[in-house]
């Protein structure tokens, strides 16, 4: 703080101009798409139509905007889409943790460094749940079971083996020193499958997000054991321990975030950058995105989204060995 009060203010008003004069340097010149990577009315859809309304009543700059949708592949129909637009910075698509585990996994050719990150912009973690009336009453109820015997009861990740859920399961029993490669781990067609799939006694717990939980712990039905928050969640989940609290140092999301196509340049990565920060920042997008679905905001830059990126990628790729679901 005390070096911004030296800075010569001459310097200064020069570097903001110039700033200001880069930010403005390119605008959209036609239509924009915002890909979503699955069918209409479900959770990524709203957000581009969320993206597609704030930015056409809030950003002159932007005159006009559609969203397309493009499911197929785990979202690689959409993102292969956006990489055919090489260099065009009217072509954006919703990504989610699949953008790298489709690749790990060998699903995909497609790695996320051939596109360019804008932002990421929203993150939910995972908890664990069981029935009310489940004889694992805690955390460590669970870790002390399954370290006897890793495959005595059945979980499920939602709709996917290998899914960001599956990776905060085996992260966070593998910290508790349990040998994850025996679990016992089923997948069903969605979260809110395998949830109806708990409640009726199939399985013995799920991890996922926790918005598919909340109305049955609400109503005394579910119990959650933990989540993946770096703190406490709000609201009806306030009461629901971290990891961390419990000295399992892990934390973990289902993020979301927007990219373009390859070969953007430094300009329009930068005004794509700055119009979802300020999207970001809306009361609007506040209220139906993040307030609506439990999410947390977490506005990343294009250059920290990049960077986020390729950790993330590391890690969950570990963690996919650990399972031994890659090698």
């Amino acid at each position: 703080m005390k070096s911004l009060q030296l800075f010569p203010i001459a310097l200064l008003a020069c570097l903001l101009t110039t700033s200001a004069h880069a930010q403005s340097s390119w605008k959209p010149q036609k239509n924009v798409e915002i890909v979503v990577p699955a069918g209409p009315g479900g959770g990524q859809d709203q957000i581009g139509r969320t993206i597609q309304r704030i930015m056409q009543e809030q950003n002159p700059l932007v005159s006009s905007m559609s969203v397309v949708n493009r499911p197929g592949g785990g979202g690689t129909v959409s993102w292969t889409y956006v990489l055919q637009k090489t260099a065009d910075p009217h072509y954006l698509s919703i990504f989610a943790p699949p953008l790298l585990t489709n690749h790990i996994h060998g699903r995909s050719s497609l790695h996320h460094s051939q596109l360019t990150p804008i932002a990421l912009f929203a993150s939910e973690y995972i908890a664990f749940a069981v029935r009310a009336d489940s004889p694992i009453t805690s955390a460590k109820d669970l870790f002390d079971r399954l370290k006897k015997d890793p495959a005595s009861i059945s979980i499920s990740t939602g709709s996917a083996i290998g899914s960001i859920t599956h990776i905060a399961l085996g992260k966070v029993l593998k910290a508790a020193g349990v040998d994850v490669k025996r679990l016992r781990v089923v997948a069903f067609d969605s979260s809110p499958a395998a949830t109806t799939a708990l409640l009726g006694g199939h399985i013995d717990m799920v991890s996922t997000t926790p918005v598919n939980f909340l109305a049955h712990k609400n109503e005394g039905r579910l119990r959650l054991l933990g989540v993946s928050a770096p703190k406490r969640l709000g609201g009806g989940l306030s009461d629901v321990p971290t990891w961390k609290e419990m000295g399992i140092n892990v934390v973990d999301a289902n993020w979301r975030g927007l990219i373009g196509a390859g070969g953007l340049t430094q300009q329009q990565v930068e005004f794509w950058g700055k119009a979802m920060l300020d999207l970001s920042n809306s009361p609007e997008w506040k209220t139906s995105v993040l307030e609506k679905n439990s999410w947390e905001g977490n506005y990343m830059s294009p250059r920290d989204t990049s960077r986020f990126l390729n950790e993330e990628y590391a890690e969950m790729k570990a963690a996919l060995v650990d399972l031994g679901l890659v090698k």
